[in-house]
């Protein structure tokens, strides 16, 4: 599909050619766009007379600029767009880096284990930081973890997607004209039940949604679009409900594949996506600390091993 559709930005004047959409959600879609030789990514909201829908847009650049991280995908501009030369109204849009895919496609390659690791510790330190400044992202799947070129461990994943994003106080108590959303599938049963995204639930994300995806290759769930059922495609889950029964050990899914990494971060992810939130880490920066530790004592046994031969 050609560039056809200019979107002029009115406070600061730059314009973009708008391509083919690359992804729909909740509130808006999202479509390539370029600027000259450069491509983009730029998000719009649906075209529908909703000023809930526009403000929604606004408060998710608002809180994506609020943290700069490197494991999160950076606003490079918000702007504001007039369809018409006469309307009355400019439509908000949204301009970040292009990826090269997202993990819910990646997983049809061949992901390491070590880029497995790299990409979960990156995202829960992104996470980390955004509930030390009191932000809940409360959506996080894989299709909201953006994967972009990394010079050391050749991919990188970004988190994305804060629509559903909101700041919440040490009472859990959700800052006031801010909503959230939030896929059933990779939500945290009490999160479903209450209705109330914290950060535990964000916890259980990472794990589901982005650790054990990664380290085992495989989609846990069918069309993310439907957010209401569970298709498991591989043969070793046996499940009507993936959340009222642990999920299968990575040794019963990657049997050939098991490595000293996978066997050391299992029980790091297993926290995470324990049932009860008071059964998991008590905050991200401890799962982390685990998580890095874990990797660190692999590393040391398998320098001893070497030495020894």
């Amino acid at each position: 599909m050609p560039y056809e559709k200019l979107i002029s930005g009115e406070i600061t004047g730059r314009t973009f050619q708008q391509g083919k959409r690359l992804g729909k959600g909740a509130w808006g879609s999202v479509y390539q766009a370029r600027e000259n030789t450069t491509r983009y990514a730029i998000k719009l909201p649906h075209l529908e007379e909703d000023e809930i829908i526009e403000e929604n847009l606004i408060k998710e650049a608002a809180i994506q600029r609020e943290v700069s991280h490197p494991n999160i995908t950076p606003v490079v501009l918000f702007d504001y767009h007039r369809e018409a030369l006469f309307s009355q109204r400019g439509t908000p849009f949204m301009v970040t880096p292009l990826a090269r895919t997202d993990l819910w496609n990646l997983v049809d390659d061949q992901i390491s284990p070590e880029r497995a690791y790299a990409l979960s510790e990156g995202v829960a330190h992104a996470v980390a930081t955004l509930h030390d400044q009191g932000i809940v992202h409360a959506d996080i799947k894989p299709k909201n973890i953006l994967i972009y070129k990394h010079r050391r461990m050749g991919i990188a994943g970004k988190l994305a997607d804060f629509g559903g994003a909101v700041h919440v106080n040490e009472n859990g108590a959700i800052r006031e004209g801010e909503w959230f959303h939030m896929t059933h599938t990779y939500a945290a049963p009490e999160a479903i039940q209450s209705l109330s995204p914290t950060p535990a639930h964000d916890q259980y994300g990472w794990g589901l949604g982005v650790a054990y995806t990664a380290f085992t290759g495989i989609r846990l769930f069918g069309d993310e679009a439907n957010s209401d059922t569970i298709h498991i495609e591989h043969p070793s889950f046996n499940l009507i409900q993936g959340k009222e029964k642990p999920l299968p050990s990575f040794e019963l899914l990657i049997p050939q594949e098991m490595t000293h990494l996978h066997e050391a971060i299992e029980p790091v992810i297993r926290r995470a996506m324990q049932i009860d939130p008071q059964a998991r880490y008590p905050t991200m920066d401890e799962l982390l600390d685990d998580l890095r530790y874990r990797r660190r004592r692999e590393e040391e046994k398998q320098k001893r091993q070497t030495r020894h031969l």
